[in-house]
């Protein structure tokens, strides 16, 4: 239970002045108990299994890999479809929102690779991209079908 992880992560740092301590969280409604006590970070069981079954929904769209707020940042996943604005375009001809950057393609035959401004993009490409969550829309958006939000 989490309430029992609560318990056994406060009597670590605070009895045995355990330096790391890392949680299990089993209801992601009670992560900012745990952010309130300090135990940082966490795993959440729920979360992963959510963001997997995100990752096979293609219709989905945008998969987060990896949230870190306090730093401001995060990595996810987005699948290029076939009307994607981007298609067909050079990386380093993209007008990307201020804070992001792409770091990664998965192109089925090729494997993942770390684009350049040459690379250019295609549909059914996967990008990864690091960024400022507040961006988060507006990369969707641009990485989105085209003729919407312009």
């Amino acid at each position: 239970d989490d309430e029992d992880n609560m318990l056994i992560c406060q009597v670590a740092k605070e009895k045995y002045l355990v330096d790391r301590i890392i949680a299990r969280v089993n209801n992601p409604r009670n992560r900012p108990h745990f952010e309130l006590l300090g135990v940082k970070p966490y795993v959440s069981a729920t979360d992963l299994i959510l963001r997997v079954i995100e990752h096979e929904v293609p219709e989905y769209g945008l998969v987060h890999l990896l949230d870190l707020p306090e730093e401001r940042l995060e990595i996810i996943e987005m699948l290029l479809g076939d009307d994607s604005r981007v298609a067909g375009r050079r990386v380093g001809d993209l007008n990307m929102p201020d804070g992001t950057l792409l770091i990664s393609v998965l192109r089925e035959g090729q494997g993942g690779f770390v684009p350049g401004p040459d690379t250019v993009l295609e549909a059914g490409d996967e990008v990864l991209a690091v960024l400022d969550p507040k961006v988060e829309e507006d990369l969707k958006t641009y990485f989105g079908p085209d003729g919407v939000g312009e």
